[in-house]
C-alpha cells in the first residue's frame, strides 16, 4: 500500500503533530502512523472522524473510507449472493462455488454502472434489466427504509426543515415515477407476449385489483404522462443532486439501519438500481417527446 499523502498534507497544513491527531481520533499514535504510512486500512468510522477534524469540505476521508469498507466487505456480499441465487435456483451450489468473482455470473453481471452506460442508447432495456433483479414492492420497502434513515439524521443536509421537506416531496413524486415506469414495463411485456391484437384494457394491470398503489385511474391508463409531468419538474441535475444528499444522509446516519458495511454496500446498489430507472426514464420521455 501507498502513502496516504492526503492525510500528511491535512495534518501538516494545519501545523499538527501525527500525536495529536492521533489523540483527536482516539487511536493510539502507532495506529495512526501506519494510516497515514498506508500499512493499514482507513475504516468508515475513522474517515468520518477526520473529515470533521479537519473540517473537510470535500468529504475525501469520508469516501475513501466508505470505499475502503465496501471493499473489505466484498467477499461477504458475494457469498450473499450467490446464496440468494442458488435458492432462487438460478445457480447449482456446483455453478456458485466455480464463481471467483462478482463479473462471472450471467445475473450479477447486471451492476449498476454498467447498466447506467446503456440509458441513453437503450433505455427499455435498462429499465427491464433492473425489474428483473427487484420487484416493485421491495423498491418501495427499501426506498422508504432509505428515506426514514436520512430524515432522521440530525447530521446532515437533513438537520435543516427546508431540506427535509424538498427531499420528502421528492420521494413522494419519486414513487409515482417508479410506479409509472413499472407499469410501462409490464405493458411492454404484455404487448410482446399477446401482440398488437390485444386492447390493453385487458391488461391486468388496468383492473382496479391490480392497480399500482400511487397511480390514480389516469395514470395507469397514460404512465407516459407521469414520467412528462415528473421530468417538467425536476432537471436531471436537480435529480442528481436530490439524490447524493439523499444517500449521503441515509448512509451516514449512525444506529439506523446501515452501521455495517453489507448493510451500506446492499444501499449503493439500491440507490444505484434506481437512479438507473429514474435516467433511463428520462430518455424515454425525451425520446417520446422528440418524435
Amino acid at each position: 500500500m501507498t502513502e496516504n499523502i492526503f492525510m500528511r498534507y491535512f495534518r501538516e497544513k494545519n501545523n499538527l503533530s501525527q500525536e495529536a491527531v492521533a489523540n483527536a481520533l482516539h487511536i493510539s499514535k502507532e495506529q495512526y502512523a501506519e494510516l497515514e504510512a498506508g500499512k493499514s486500512i482507513l475504516k468508515f468510522e475513522t474517515a468520518k472522524h477526520l473529515d470533521a477534524f479537519f473540517k473537510s469540505e470535500t468529504c475525501y476521508f469520508y469516501i475513501l473510507g466508505l470505499q475502503n469498507q465496501l471493499m473489505a466487505t466484498q467477499d461477504e456480499l458475494i457469498v450473499l449472493l450467490k446464496k440468494q441465487a442458488v435458492e432462487n435456483g438460478e445457480l447449482s451450489e456446483e455453478e456458485a462455488s466455480n464463481l471467483n468473482a462478482i463479473g462471472e455470473s450471467s445475473e450479477l453481471e447486471k451492476i449498476p454502472e454498467l447498466l447506467l452506460e446503456k440509458a441513453a442508447q437503450n433505455p427499455t432495456q435498462v429499465i427491464q434489466e433492473v425489474f428483473k433483479v427487484r420487484d416493485i414492492d421491495s423498491i418501495r420497502d427499501d426506498t422508504w427504509n432509505w428515506m426514514k434513515a436520512a430524515i432522521a439524521n440530525n447530521k446532515s443536509s437533513c438537520e435543516e426543515e427546508n431540506v427535509r421537506l424538498t427531499l420528502m416531496t421528492f420521494y413522494k413524486d419519486l414513487l409515482v415515477l417508479l410506479e409509472a415506469i413499472h407499469l410501462i414495463n409490464e405493458r411492454g411485456k404484455w404487448e410482446n407476449a399477446v401482440g398488437d391484437r390485444e386492447s390493453m384494457d385487458a391488461h391486468p394491470t388496468t383492473q382496479s385489483q391490480d392497480q399500482p398503489r400511487d397511480l390514480v385511474y389516469e395514470q395507469v391508463m397514460n404512465p407516459e404522462q407521469v414520467l412528462k409531468s415528473f421530468y417538467e419538474k425536476y432537471t436531471l441535475k436537480q435529480i442528481r443532486f436530490l439524490f447524493w444528499n439523499w444517500l449521503d444522509a441515509g448512509i451516514s446516519n449512525e444506529g439506523v439501519g446501515y452501521d455495517d458495511g453489507i448493510e451500506r454496500s446492499f444501499l449503493l446498489l439500491l440507490y444505484e438500481h434506481i437512479y438507473c430507472l429514474v435516467e433511463a426514464a428520462y430518455y424515454l420521455n425525451d425520446n417520446a417527446t422528440r418524435s
